[in-house]
């Protein structure tokens, strides 16, 4: 997943709750930093589900014998794990 796809990502978070953008949605909470912080965290979230999903989706899941011995499969659920968030 490249920056910009990332950046991408965290800068649609204020305008899919309604502020347009970071400026807004700082000024809208008033310097109370708590508030703005939890935002933060939520879109760094949202971030790293997209970042986790695509890993899901490109690991294998199953098990193979190889030349060399057993190679192992992914536990996609232990990629994706609701644990894994930032707040």
């Amino acid at each position: 997943m490249s920056h910009q796809e990332k950046q991408r990502i965290f800068d649609e978070y204020p305008r899919l709750n309604g502020f347009g953008n970071w400026i807004k949605l700082k000024v809208h909470h008033d310097n109370r930093s708590e508030d703005y912080d939890e935002h933060i965290f939520a879109a760094c979230n949202l971030v790293q589900a997209e970042q986790q999903k695509r890993i899901a989706e490109s690991a294998k899941t199953e098990s193979k014998i190889m030349a060399y011995g057993l190679t192992s499969a992914v536990d996609k659920a232990s990629i994706i794990n609701p644990e894994n968030i930032i707040s």
